[in-house]
């Protein structure tokens, strides 16, 4: 069974699995790069806004600089290398001695492409933020060796700015837990502002989730693009054996001004659940 996202745009929330997409909001329009203004601020949890240093930088103005405090503590770090060795100055190395509340900062990069050599960039803190110069103008790329970022945290992994490519994650042969995301994985809350991923692929034999992008927790969405990226369970044979060929939320999804276009969900036996997300 196939469930293939065909409309260049997909509003979410149509899956019937509830454990999968919890409660998913679809916030005003879902057209990318919408004429109208955001509605800001976006409303999360019940009392809760979304921080004005989660938004983009087009709506907030200049981002910080080296050493400049972070608003919720913490500090920038410059990535000035395009390389992938661990040396400092990579993406890799900056990530690895962030600690909680850190920005890790990719505008000054004058490369298009950081292409992955040792695996997925591992965040092992709760909070942290990843700041890029453009979707158009910088790419993290998997070269289908592992996904792109994995999130272990279980604080709030915000992304901006930046394309993640042709991610590729197999699920254990026996999962005793819910796996999936082939290029993004966080274990708490995701966020994407101004974000392309794309070209995401993940399979394993049964009950596999997010082709593109997994979270145990919410998901918000702003300007971005999860595209032509896939689950696919090889044996199938669970009631739900591939869910979510976009992106799939285990608690909140809040959709902005975002698009899904060209995803799949495919499973050999069984049922397949939502092709976008």
């Amino acid at each position: 069974m196939d469930t293939r996202d065909t409309s260049a745009i997909t509003r979410l929330g149509r899956a019937p699995l509830a454990l999968c997409l919890g409660t998913a909001l679809a916030v005003g329009s879902t057209c990318a790069g919408a004429a109208d203004a955001p509605r800001l601020p976006i409303p999360l949890r019940s009392g809760e806004v979304l921080p004005a240093h989660r938004l983009p930088n087009a709506v907030i103005g200049p981002r910080l600089h080296h050493d400049t405090p972070h608003p919720d503590g913490g500090i920038v770090i410059p990535v000035t290398s395009c390389a992938d060795d661990g040396s400092d100055g990579t993406l890799r190395h900056a990530v690895l001695v962030a600690s909680t509340g850190d920005t890790v900062d990719l505008t000054a990069l004058t490369c298009s492409t950081i292409t992955l050599e040792s695996g997925a960039i591992s965040v092992d803190v709760d909070d942290l933020d990843i700041v890029g110069p453009g979707a158009d103008a910088l790419a993290i790329d998997g070269v289908y060796a592992d996904r792109v970022i994995r999130h272990g945290g279980v604080g709030e992994l915000s992304i901006s700015s930046v394309t993640l490519t042709h991610g590729s994650y197999t699920t254990p042969a026996t999962p005793t837990d819910l796996r999936g995301g082939g290029c993004l994985y966080s274990a708490g809350d995701l966020s994407l502002f101004g974000v392309v991923v794309s070209d995401c692929a993940l399979s394993g034999d049964t009950y596999i989730v997010g082709g593109g992008v997994l979270a145990l927790g919410n998901v918000v969405m702003f300007n971005s693009t999860v595209r032509h990226s896939s689950a696919v369970a090889l044996v199938g044979g669970t009631p739900s054996s591939a869910v979510g060929g976009g992106v799939v939320a285990v608690g909140q999804l809040v959709f902005e001004h975002s698009t899904m276009s060209g995803n799949l969900a495919s499973t050999a036996a069984g049922n397949a659940y939502a092709g976008g997300g």
